[in-house]
């Protein structure tokens, strides 16, 4: 018989057997060949009786119903086991404890066959989480900060770092601004303060709007073996919001006496993504002109535009007029920012037409009816449009023969 382990499952059926009811016959048998005969005894086979099962001999296994599963968590019931053996004192029984998937304490036994020996084996518990690790933070200022927005393009860039117990070694200062180095640059400048440096950058030119700034700082100490201290930093400017800019308008907005041919210049200018030359636009007593514009392109450190002028010598303003002139245009924002700007001003008067010379004189008596008349008629100085000359005598029209004539004032 094999030890309790061995043993995976016996199954006993306990009843007890009976033979039919006989009456006990006597069966004689010879002992085989003998010289005595007197030797010779019967055996005798008597019937069968009932014989008590000794319980304390024998015992049944018992085998529980067959476990159950469910969909998140498997069950496993308990089987219990006996040894089945000759050695009645050696039956022991063999205890499956239930498993179940949990994060809790669990008990486990050891299975021997001493019991004296069977010490339960606890599994503690994993506790998960990382703890935090305090890391010295070498820097004292940072500006623009971190994340932050809706910084100025024009932003000056300022950090102050400290050291960690040894100096800062300034030689070994790598910064990019837009992943290019500006460290060797005139731009660039380091000085010592209490206990670490303080790292100016000052951009040759403004960001652009809307944009993401990235700097990267690596620096090493004079500790032995060196320390090396990095940082990487991002942070955005302000959207672009605002249109194009128009100055150095001419005439000059609210002026007066302006030569009916003077031209009109101006100057469209955008801090951001510059200007849309398609978009510029220029009208004239509420008509936008079409012709006569020309555009020169020009470019700053803080942005871009045009300067524009518009000739019409055969298109002069009306004199002793107000002007109005409307100036347009878009930047190369998406969406644009648009900018519409209203300027005025007055042309000069113009002299009158001057008459002289009438015959028959102004209020003349006694004039034959046959009488002509004959005048002059001349322009300051722009001559007189001859088509607009009309005679009337008793409010009727009357036909004039006209004779060209230049008048000398010096």
């Amino acid at each position: 018989m094999g030890s309790p382990t061995d043993v995976t499952a016996i199954v006993v059926q306990i009843g007890r057997f009976v033979q039919p009811s006989a009456t006990s016959k006597p069966i004689e048998q010879v002992t085989g060949p003998s010289t005595n005969n007197a030797t010779s005894k019967p055996i005798e086979q008597v019937t069968p009786v009932d014989i008590p099962i000794d319980s304390t001999s024998s015992k049944p296994i018992e085998q529980r119903d067959p476990p159950e599963f469910s969909p998140s968590v498997r069950i496993a019931s308990i089987i219990e086991q006996k040894d089945v053996s000759t050695n009645v004192g050696s039956s022991n029984p063999i205890e499956q404890k239930e498993f179940v998937t949990s994060a809790k304490i669990m008990e486990q036994k050891d299975v021997s066959t001493n019991a004296g020996s069977s010490n339960p084996i606890e599994q503690q518990e994993i506790e998960e989480g990382a703890k935090d690790i305090e890391q010295f933070d070498f820097i004292e200022l940072i500006f623009p900060d971190c994340g932050s927005v809706k910084n100025p393009t024009d932003t000056n860039i300022q950090w102050k770092i400290r050291d960690f117990g040894f100096a800062l070694d300034p030689e070994t200062i790598i910064f990019e601004v837009d992943s290019i180095e500006v460290q060797d640059t005139s731009d660039f400048s380091v000085t010592s303060i209490a206990g670490g440096l303080q790292l100016d950058y000052n951009p040759p030119s403004d960001f652009n709007f809307s944009v993401l700034v990235s700097v990267f700082l690596s620096i090493q100490d004079t500790a032995d073996p060196v320390n090396t201290f990095e940082l990487f930093c991002t942070w955005q400017t302000v959207p672009d919001v605002r249109g194009p800019l128009f100055s150095n308008i001419g005439p000059e907005c609210g002026s007066t006496g302006v030569d009916v041919l003077e031209p009109i210049t101006f100057r469209v200018f955008d801090v951001g993504n510059g200007v849309d030359e398609d978009s510029i636009s220029l009208s004239v007593e509420g008509i936008i002109v079409c012709s006569g514009i020309t555009l020169d392109a020009f470019t700053t450190s803080s942005g871009s535009g045009f300067d524009v002028t518009h000739t019409h010598p055969d298109a002069p303003f009306r004199f002793g007029a107000e002007i109005t002139i409307a100036l347009e245009a878009s930047d190369l924002t998406d969406p644009p920012n648009s900018t519409l700007f209203i300027c005025c001003f007055s042309t000069e008067e113009s002299e009158g037409p001057q008459f002289r010379g009438f015959d028959p004189l102004q209020c003349e008596t006694f004039v034959d009816n046959a009488t002509g008349l004959t005048f002059e008629v001349y322009g300051a100085s722009e001559g007189v449009d001859i088509s607009t000359l009309e005679v009337r005598i008793d409010n009727k029209l009357r036909k004039v023969f006209v004779r060209p004539r230049l008048l000398r004032d010096d």
